[in-house]
């Protein structure tokens, strides 16, 4: 007897992946011209050219670079669609793979035949742009949330966090870290080798990584190094 083909079931069939680094020539991108090209590197490892017109579901997470009212607008003109389902995430990190559970859900109950998922930020380019002096286009707050934002719309931070400053990953973490230390019952300059060791051999795995920020790997003693490139806060 042959095998029922289950026509609902869910298949990635492209992924992309792009890091801009103009090291060379100074040039800014914003986000919507990233997450092309990542569509684009998705298309070519599908095998199937104008795969992404193909979509009628757009599925993106919140980016911290798109500062336009309607994020859709300026990729979906790049691309040359119009889905018939978009979708923008709230500020969290566990969006993306949520969109994965979602769009296999819309594809398991026959909702969506062809999803497209995307995120970006152009957070160097912006730095590019005001280390000229130019207008960044963005500010450090967080977006403005909406009510037709889709997922966990709670807000990332309490207000006793926001009453002491606590917005920040840099001015989190280090509560943390120092946690650890003390339940540790280590030094502060034995913690801090402690996490240079660890963090040097991480750099080390991700050298040769075409998607690594760094492309050359950090030792620990230059992790280790306050320096002007290598800064303490």
């Amino acid at each position: 007897m042959p095998h029922e083909i289950n026509n609902s079931r869910t298949v990635i069939i492209g992924v992309g992946q792009h890091v801009y680094r103009s090291h060379s020539t100074g040039e800014s991108k914003n986000v919507a011209e990233l997450i092309e090209t990542a569509i684009r590197k998705a298309e070519d490892d599908a095998q199937c050219k104008d795969l992404a017109k193909k979509a009628d579901t757009l599925l993106m997470v919140n980016s911290f670079s798109i500062t336009d009212p309607d994020p859709f607008s300026e990729l979906t003109h790049r691309l040359n669609i119009k889905p018939e389902n978009n979708s923008y995430t709230w500020i969290g990190a566990c969006a993306p793979q949520w969109y994965v559970n979602e769009m296999s859900a819309r594809l398991a109950s026959g909702q969506s035949r062809l999803g497209l998922i995307c995120g970006g930020e152009a957070l160097y380019s912006q730095k590019l742009k005001s280390t000229k002096g130019e207008d960044q286009g963005w500010s450090q707050s967080f977006p403005e949330k909406k009510d037709w934002m889709a997922g966990d719309l709670r807000d990332p931070l309490t207000a006793l966090e926001i009453k002491y400053g606590l917005v920040l990953p840099l001015h989190i973490y280090p509560l943390f870290e120092n946690s650890l230390r003390y339940r540790e019952g280590l030094s502060l300059q034995d913690h801090l080798r402690e996490l240079g060791e660890f963090c040097g051999l991480l750099s080390k795995e991700a050298e040769g990584n075409p998607y690594a920020w760094f492309e050359k790997g950090k030792t620990t003693e230059e992790i280790l190094d306050i320096s002007e490139t290598n800064h303490d806060n």
